[in-house]
């Protein structure tokens, strides 16, 4: 039976770019592993903590909303813990459909003045 599942990331703010979309890209790997189906993915930006995680004062959060089996979570949680590039993360089983956070960086619009010129 195929669930939807949330998984949020948090990952040292010293990675460089590179470093982090590698790091992106491999947790990407674990899920499609486990058999799951990424349906979103949202970048949260650097946020700052109100406590150090691990000697780190702030960490880049990234959300994966995702489709798969029961026994998803755990394999991705096994996977995740011995990273150590994870500061923390969090999958949670979601009940309603997926639709992009609030918490999500808007879409830039386009400026009005530009398309009257």
């Amino acid at each position: 039976m195929k669930r939807t599942y949330e998984l949020v990331v948090i990952t040292p703010p010293h990675l460089e770019t590179d470093e982090r979309e590698a790091l992106l890209e491999k947790i990407r790997g674990y899920i499609s592993s486990s058999n799951g189906k990424i349906i979103g993915e949202e970048d949260w930006g650097l946020r700052k903590f109100c406590y150090p995680i691990k000697r780190s004062d702030s960490g880049y959060y990234t959300l994966f909303v995702f489709d798969g089996k029961e026994t998803s979570p755990k394999r991705i949680d096994e996977s995740l813990r011995l990273n150590e590039n994870v500061l923390r993360h969090l999958i949670v089983h979601r009940e309603k459909p997926y639709s992009p956070s609030p918490m999500a960086p808007k879409p830039e619009e386009p400026d009005e003045e530009a398309e009257e010129s």
